[in-house]
């Protein structure tokens, strides 16, 4: 990624899985994806490498508090679900002070809200 000066913007990982989010806009060009799946193929040899959904609105929700309140991603969570939305991914930082949600981007502004609501309560 460095060699060919894409920025990612989130990097999850989980023990047999690695999840790079990019922004749209570093992959255009044509044959962009294809040299970068080479490259990524050869230096680090992955089992498979595949494209994501595309259009992802990724929102983190951050606070020291978090650490001592572990039922935050579940509500969240829940609260996004009881409105009709659904995480195409999900993680919870290492230090238990951020997590992160991937919603569909058409429902990003109205996830953000939603979360917001649940949280701080009134209409923002």
């Amino acid at each position: 990624l460095e060699e060919e000066k894409v920025n990612f913007e989130h990097m999850p990982t989980e023990n047999d899985d690695l999840t790079i989010i990019v922004e749209r806009s570093q992959l255009e060009g044509v044959g962009r994806v294809n040299s970068l799946f080479r490259k990524i193929h050869d230096t680090a040899r992955p089992d498979s490498i595949s494209l994501g959904e595309e259009g992802v609105s990724l929102i983190a929700v951050v606070g020291l508090g978090m650490r001592k309140h572990p039922e935050v991603p579940a509500r969240v969570l829940y609260t996004l679900s009881r409105n009709g939305i659904y995480p195409v991914t999900q993680n919870m930082g290492q230090n238990s002070i951020s997590y992160f949600i991937g919603v569909k981007e058409r429902e990003g502004e109205n996830a953000v809200r939603i979360i917001y609501n649940e949280f701080f309560g009134g209409q923002k």
